[in-house]
Parts: structure tokens; sequence; C-alpha cells
């Protein structure tokens, strides 16, 4: 894993067998990110597991896929969630037919490699909180002092 950093840009190099999800927490812990919004990942999987959840019926459906994969499109963000950092990363994924899948990521294994871009925006921290009205996790916006 490589990291660079230019201002409030974020990028990420990852090389085969290093996982998404768990590379972008380590960074964020290791930069004390309090938020991000992953404006890009492209590169090659070899394993993916995506969900999706079923909000009329609290239900979490998970695919694992795995082989060749080219990621399409993926976006997201970084939240704290209680004390712990949480990335959120939609993607969509093909296979060398030219199937396409997407979903929430769980797990993405890289192939060769893959590179992501976070944009850290100055001064906001997103939160994550469950909202006992709604019954949902909610994303909120606040204000705090960068500190690079």
């Amino acid at each position: 894993m490589k990291v660079s950093i230019d201002k409030n840009i974020v990028m990420i190099s990852l090389n085969k067998h290093e996982e998404i999800i768990d590379s972008i927490t380590t960074i964020s812990k290791k930069l004390k990110l309090k938020s991000g919004i992953v404006i890009n990942i492209s590169g090659e999987l070899n394993r993916i597991k995506l969900f999706h959840y079923n909000s009329n019926e609290n239900d979490k459906k998970i695919m694992e896929i795995d082989g060749k994969l080219t990621i399409t499109s993926a976006s997201g963000y970084i939240a704290i969630f209680g004390k712990e950092v949480e990335p959120t990363i939609l993607m969509n994924v093909a296979d060398e037919n030219g199937n396409v899948v997407g979903g929430y990521v769980s797990e993405a294994i890289v192939e060769n490699s893959v590179e992501i871009f976070i944009l850290v925006p100055a001064k906001t921290i997103f939160e994550k909180r469950f909202d006992v009205k709604s019954e949902r996790l909610k994303l909120e916006m606040k204000s705090y002092e960068l500190e690079f």
C-alpha cells in the first residue's frame, strides 16, 4: 500500500491481495480523518462481497463473486460511527463477459492494482448515528478544526 497526499486529496494505491475497506479504514485512522468523500476507485479485483438492504424487511442480502472483475464505478464516504472510522463504499464491477453487478461493499480483494481517491473536506465531520424514531442509521454533517 502506498499513500500520497496533496492538500486535501488522499490517494491510496493498493497491490495484489490487499483489501479495500480495511485499507481505507487503516489509512483513515493513521491520518486521523474524521470524514472523507471517496470520489473514485479504479482497478481490478479478484473477489468482492456486496450487500443490499431491503429496508421494508430490515433484511441484508449478500452476494459473493470470485474471478477477474473490473471496477466500473465506485464512490462513497468515510464517517465516524460511535468511536470508530467507517467507510461506506458503493461499487459496480464487471466480469470478463461484461456482466455488471453492484451494491454496498463489505469486502473487495485486489487482483493487480487499485487506486482510491479521497477528498477530505476542510472543517467537516461526517457522523453516522442510529435514529430511534426511524430505526435507521442516518448521516450527519458537523464542523470541526482540520488537523493534518
